[in-house]
This record gives structure tokens, sequence and C-alpha cells, in this order.
């Protein structure tokens, strides 16, 4: 007998997932289940919020992120002039 799963099933699987592997530090395994609950809430005829909104805007604002920024383009503009 097969079972049929729902929409809503499938995104809550996805969710469960993306945020487990967050937890145990498994930063592409969460991307490929978050990339997963997108395309399935885009498919959706009921839209959820992201649930990761929150945690986005967090890490946009972290003064962490905002270094980091910093010395990325420091780092490119740096290597821009040397090959000239």
């Amino acid at each position: 007998m097969e079972m049929v799963r729902t929409l809503e099933q499938e995104l809550a699987e996805a969710e469960h997932k993306a945020w487990d592997s967050l937890g145990r530090y498994k930063f592409q395994q969460f991307g490929y289940w978050s990339s997963i609950w997108v395309h399935l809430n885009k498919m959706s005829v009921k839209k959820q919020p992201n649930p990761w909104g929150s945690l986005t805007k967090v890490a946009k604002n972290s003064s962490s992120a905002r270094v980091a920024k910093l010395r990325f383009n420091y780092l490119n503009s740096s290597k821009n002039q040397i090959g000239r």
C-alpha cells in the first residue's frame, strides 16, 4: 500500500530537517532542506512565512557579519589592485 503525503507534511518535514541540520552544524544540509522548504512553499496555495526570516535578520545585523563583509571587500579590492 502506497502512502500519499500532503504538501503540508512535506513542508513540515523539510522545516524539521533544516532546523535539525542547522543545530548539528551541518550548514550545507541546512541549505539543502531550507531550499526544499522554500520551493515547496512556492508551490503551496497557502503560503507560509519563512521560518528562518528572523534568523536571517539577526545574521544581517550582527557585528560579526559587518566585519566579515568589510574584510571580504578589503581582500577583494587588494587582489584587484595587485593584478594591475
